[in-house]
């Protein structure tokens, strides 16, 4: 789990890094908080990550970003997403 302690940069590099070194399936983002969370970093990076299949399930979205990343397949089923883009 993804610990309520960490700020939101520090999740974003947690997860960043998890799922370059392949450990996502691994990871368990359920009930997750990740409110104002820009996942996608293209604006300070360069880079359009690939997030699909990731399992985004029941995690809490609200005001986040998800801007510049590829998502085929991803897991949203009953994620919060109210003001996410």
């Amino acid at each position: 789990m993804v610990s309520p302690q960490l700020n939101v940069h520090r999740k974003r590099v947690l997860i960043h890094s998890l799922h370059e070194a392949k450990l996502t399936p691994d990871l368990d983002l359920l009930d997750a908080d990740l409110t104002q969370m820009p996942l996608g970093d293209y604006e300070t990076s360069g880079i359009v990550r690939d997030y699909s299949l990731i399992n985004l399930q029941d995690i809490d979205l609200f005001n986040s970003s998800l801007n510049y990343l590829i998502l085929t397949g991803a897991n949203f089923a009953r994620a919060k997403m109210v003001l996410t883009d």
